[in-house]
């Protein structure tokens, strides 16, 4: 499973790391709806693998 956040948006980020959640290293990004130079426009990649039987 993936999720994504601005990268400003620590409550979110806590919250995804939480329950294990890790930021994907090179999977940052600017999301392309927000306007360029907006606070907002950077974003963070996180994901988690599906756990093993």
């Amino acid at each position: 499973m993936i999720g994504y956040t601005s990268f400003i948006n620590h409550p979110s980020r806590r919250a995804m790391e939480k329950i294990g959640m890790i930021h994907v290293e090179g999977g940052d990004f600017d999301d392309i709806t927000v306007p360029s130079g907006h606070v907002l426009r950077p974003h963070v990649l996180y994901r988690i693998d599906r756990p093993t039987r």
